[in-house]
């Protein structure tokens, strides 16, 4: 359910895969350094890391979040990060990610070169 919410704001439409199949999706569809293929990629990474942080949470501390918890945290630590970004290259694409994420246009190179 987490990781359903995290794709749904990568404007991605389909359900979640197995970890396996996640990675081969991901290889295939996100490959290369575009703007769009590095939130998906820091997305994968940081719903990965906050999920084993709650399951550690879980068995060690019998503490736990709920889904939309768990989820908007990850989503405000993606936020976060994709706003140190200072070198996107300007596109249609690029600009509406960048409007989904709520970033500014900070994000974007002064220079197109």
């Amino acid at each position: 359910m987490v990781w359903s919410r995290v794709l749904r704001k990568n404007n991605i439409s389909r359900g979640p895969l197995s970890l396996h199949q996640e990675l081969i999706w991901a290889s295939a569809q996100r490959k290369g350094k575009s703007f769009c293929s590095t939130v998906y990629k820091l997305s994968l990474a940081a719903t990965s890391y906050f999920l084993w942080g709650e399951r550690n949470m879980r068995i060690f501390q019998n503490k736990s979040r709920d889904v939309v918890g768990l989820a908007a945290a990850i989503l405000d630590a993606i936020r976060v990060k994709l706003c140190s970004f200072n070198s996107v290259k300007f596109s249609c694409l690029n600009r509406q990610i960048c409007d989904d994420w709520l970033l500014s246009s900070r994000v974007f190179r002064i220079n197109n070169g």
